[in-house]
């Protein structure tokens, strides 16, 4: 596990914002996926599916997509102002095929860019974590991003993954420019995680990005990706991912249409 930490130097990040998560502990489900963007005086629009979120500013620019495995954020600015964007997913998982203590491997990737010009800066975090319980919440607050200790900041927000049962950190990393600088960032990650076997437990990972000041960008748009892998004899299953009965109601439904829709071109065409 590789990580790397950076201090920024823009009091813009220090600005009172707030970025909540828009359910509660209590509402939780075994899987989901929030997104969300926004800048210095604009409320965050949120999604809670796969869609993006896209918030315009005067001066700024943010972006964010969820979906199951696959984090994407970008915030940018080119006036005195700040950006900031959140991916976040957590899911479900029960793998079956043996008896007691099982292991799995994973491999992670974070693919993106920091870049500043001038009196301006910007950060990213990211973290993936596997817990044996559901995370207690989401919230994620900007009102307390200081670029002057994005690391600090980054590990208040993950929180939400100290579970009573105690989370465990595959993947880390935070890191921020300011200045005249630029940073490719490419980090691959791999290694193993236990469980047990018939027992349910939890993946999740949260992408965050801010910019700010006259010209920032946090571009991580590239996505941060996740894959699990197991063992021979095992099987997997997914919380959000329909069962199997489900399937074949779908892929009948689907061929229903498909019927129809030949149907009619043969009406047409006679």
């Amino acid at each position: 596990m590789k990580t790397s930490h950076a201090s920024v130097t823009v009091a813009l990040f220090a600005s009172v914002l707030a970025f909540y998560a828009p359910v509660s502990s209590a509402a939780l489900a075994d899987y989901g996926l929030i997104s969300g963007a926004g800048g210095l005086g604009t409320a965050t629009s949120w999604t809670d599916d796969a869609s993006e979120v896209k918030v315009i500013g005067t001066g700024f620019i943010s972006t964010a997509q969820t979906n199951f495995g696959i984090n994407q954020a970008t915030s940018g600015t080119t006036a005195n102002t700040l950006a900031y964007a959140g991916s976040l997913w957590w899911d479900q998982y029960t793998i079956s095929g043996g008896s007691g203590a099982g292991s799995a491997s994973f491999s992670a990737a974070l693919d993106g860019s920091l870049t500043s010009s001038g009196l301006a800066g910007a950060g990213v975090g990211y973290v993936l974590a596997v817990s044996s319980t559901l995370p207690t919440s989401f919230d994620i607050d900007f009102s307390t991003l200081n670029v002057l200790d994005t690391s600090n900041w980054l590990d208040s927000q993950l929180a939400a993954f100290n579970t009573p049962g105690g989370a465990n950190v595959l993947a880390y990393y935070v890191d921020g420019v300011s200045g005249n600088d630029l940073k490719a960032i490419d980090e691959l990650y791999s290694g193993s995680f236990a469980f047990t076997y018939d027992t349910p437990f939890y993946i999740g990972a949260a992408l965050l990005t801010g910019a700010g000041g006259n010209s920032g960008t946090a571009n991580f748009s590239h996505t941060a990706t996740f894959n699990i892998g197991l063992s021979a004899g095992d099987t997997l299953m997914v919380a959000s991912v329909p069962e199997p009965g489900e399937w074949a109601m779908l892929l009948a439904g689907l061929g229903l249409i498909g019927l129809r829709l030949r149907a009619r071109r043969r009406q047409a065409v006679g």
